[in-house]
């Protein structure tokens, strides 16, 4: 199963991404613009995410595996 929830405050987006998954390290995936990294066919979903949010954090528990984006949104002008 996976739970996913969305929150909007103080112009802050954030998600919850759960999941009943053991995890895994983020640490130890390799990075996508190493040379010998450049061809492979995965491995950019989390250096994407990492690159377009604001903040995004992995918890594993017992219960599963938890991912946590935010974004933070800029206010626009009413006119």
């Amino acid at each position: 199963n996976v739970t996913v929830s969305f929150y909007f405050e103080n112009n802050i987006i954030s998600v919850y991404i759960m999941d009943q998954g053991k995890g895994f390290d983020p640490s130890t995936i390799d990075n996508p613009l190493e040379p010998e990294n450049l061809l492979k066919e995965s491995g950019r979903g989390i250096f994407i995410l990492r690159s377009i949010m604001d903040d995004v954090q992995f918890r594993n528990g017992d219960a599963g595996t938890e991912v946590k984006i935010i974004k933070k949104i800029k206010p626009t002008e009413k006119g």
